[in-house]
């Protein structure tokens, strides 16, 4: 195996437990912050918020939900960077990175704009979130990242000339 297959490995590996890291957070994050709404909203019984979180103990239901909204932009954010570098260090060709950018850059738009329709149509404000939602869900997916670098691999084999 020469050098530079060597080095294109341990640097997906690399991406991928970092991936798997970011994800574990996220999940991590996300899952104490809906214990946490969830809580408010019933007035239940709040649960022990780990210590980096604590600030959320003392939150109304709305600040909690924004916290979300600004968290999940955080994330997608993340994830799409870790995709550029991930294809940027593996592949180094502009063509991927503009691709990578077209699909994070259309899903962050097409989530804006089913967000925009449900202010402007309120009867369908809560299926435009639902769909918002989702799609930044695909955002902060470890699978995409691992599909567009798939997609990248495979249209290298089939178009190598």
């Amino acid at each position: 195996m020469n050098q530079t297959r060597l080095i294109k490995i341990s640097l997906l590996v690399f991406t991928l437990v970092l991936v798997y890291l970011l994800g574990y957070f996220r999940n991590f994050v996300f899952e104490t912050i809906n214990g946490q709404t969830s809580a408010v909203y019933y007035h239940d019984t709040r649960p022990v918020l780990p210590g980096f979180l604590e600030f959320l103990s003392d939150k109304d239901y709305k600040c909690l939900i924004r916290i979300k909204t600004v968290l999940t932009v955080f994330f997608a954010i993340a994830y799409f960077l870790m995709a550029l570098l991930s294809i940027h260090q593996i592949y180094k060709e502009k063509t991927y990175n503009k691709l990578c950018g077209v699909f994070y850059g259309s899903l962050f738009l097409i989530s804006l704009l089913f967000i925009l329709i449900g202010v402007i149509f309120p009867s369908f404000s809560d299926h435009a979130f639902n769909i918002a939602r989702n799609l930044m869900h695909i955002a902060q997916s470890p699978f995409t990242i691992l599909l567009i670098l798939m997609v990248i691999y495979s249209s290298k084999r089939v178009l190598k000339p």
